[in-house]
This record gives C-alpha cells, structure tokens and sequence, in this order.
C-alpha cells in the first residue's frame, strides 16, 4: 500500500536502509521522514481499509464515528488529534452482536455482574478519557515477568494492520533470549495454522489469516495455541 520508490527513497534517506533499526516513532515532527510516517498511519488508519484486519471489509465508512479509545491510539501513533463530533464505535468494526449478548440480563446474571454497574461497551468511553498511559515501551516490563520465571506467550494474526505480526516478532527476538525452537510451522485441523517460534520462557506465535481478534477470526487455531501454551503441549 505504500508506493514503492518513496519507501525505497524513505530507507534510505531516513534509515541508512535498515528497517530493523529505524526510529520512525523519533523522527522530528516537520521533517520529511516524520511527513511519510504520518501519512502512511494515517492512510492505514483512516483509509478505508480495515486496520484489524486488512483483508476483511470495512463495516463503517470511513468518517464514521469512532470511540475514544480508538481516539486516542490513533493520536499515539500519528502525533496529530483526530477530530471527531462523537465518539461510539471502532473503525470497520461491527459490535452489534456481542453488544446485545453482553448486555442481555440472563447474561450478566450468568458472569456474575453486578446490577449497579452500566452496559457493557466494546470500548467504553468511561475508561478510555480517564486512562493515563503509562510506558510507551514494554520491552523491560516484559523482560521483568520472564526473568521472574513467568511463562508468556505474544501471538498475532498476520493480517492486522493494528499490531502487525512484524514488530511482534522483531520485539521477541529483540528482548534477547535464547532461541529455543526456530520458527516453524503448525498444524490446525490439516491446515497451516501458523508459525511458532520458541525463546527461553517465551513463545511467538502467528495466526495465518487472522487479524486484530484473533478467536473471532479463526477460533479454533485460537484454542490450539493456548492450550498448547498453557498445558505446555508441541504446537
């Protein structure tokens, strides 16, 4: 989706071509290199083009209301505000179903929700003007759980655009342990289901067409990923 010249022109004028180590998130707010990023997430974000899963269609046209949450991570990623009347939704999303199931009485009662408490929302607005975002970087948080002897498993659908599969395994291999298993393939009901790779107390996992919602989009490659993590079973 990006032309090819200008991000041939963009690694070499900004990352002396490497990819691998190009601060695109540091780059000065007026100069060129910032230009493309911001463009470009831009593009991907409010383009038409479902960011949670690329090959999926757009629920909602482009221009229709979004929630804060979604505000406020696009304001992360690009720098600039996002200006919008009203906030309600997620982009190309459609909640409807879920919404209703969540909220129905039989339901709640069933979770053992509290009755004082208000609907459920798939991005509650509530939380999302109050949240105070705290590391914008967790390699070292992560890194203190599984020096701790903790078990953690990053997995991604490898066609969200949100979290893309890339820099999930670029920030595996990058916190620096030990390769135990090199990147494989898996098999789910005959079919390709992913590829794994294993570190010292971490596992990376993709999703072979899945996006954002990874149970939504294929659950039952969803559950053979973890519970072959939480039960310590061979993908």
């Amino acid at each position: 989706m990006i032309d090819d010249s200008k991000w041939q022109r963009i690694k070499s004028q900004c990352c002396h071509n490497d990819t691998d180590g190009c601060p695109f998130h540091s780059f000065n707010s007026f100069d060129t290199c910032s230009l493309f990023v911001q463009t470009t997430t831009t593009s991907a974000w409010e383009g038409g083009i479902n960011p949670y899963n690329m090959y999926d269609n757009c629920v909602n046209a482009p221009g229709a209301q979004v929630s804060t949450r979604f505000r406020l991570e696009y304001e992360y990623r690009t720098g600039k505000k996002l200006d919008v009347s009203q906030l309600s939704t997620v982009p190309c999303m459609n909640e409807t179903a879920v919404t209703v199931y969540l909220n129905r009485a039989d339901v709640r009662k069933a979770l053992g929700i509290p009755t004082s408490l208000g609907p459920w929302s798939i991005c509650s607005d509530d939380i999302s003007r109050t949240y105070n975002r705290q590391y914008g970087e967790m390699a070292q948080r992560v890194k203190n759980g599984l020096d701790l002897g903790l078990k953690g498993m990053i997995y991604s659908g490898d066609v969200d655009m949100a979290c893309n599969f890339l820099m999930g395994q670029r920030f595996s291999r990058k916190l620096g342990y030990k390769e135990t298993k090199n990147k494989k393939h898996y098999i789910v009901d005959g079919q390709i289901g992913g590829y794994h790779t294993a570190y010292e107390n971490l596992h990376f996992v993709t999703v072979r067409g899945a996006g954002h919602m990874v149970p939504t989009d294929k659950p039952s490659v969803a559950y053979h990923i973890i519970d072959a993590f939480l039960f310590n079973k061979n993908f």
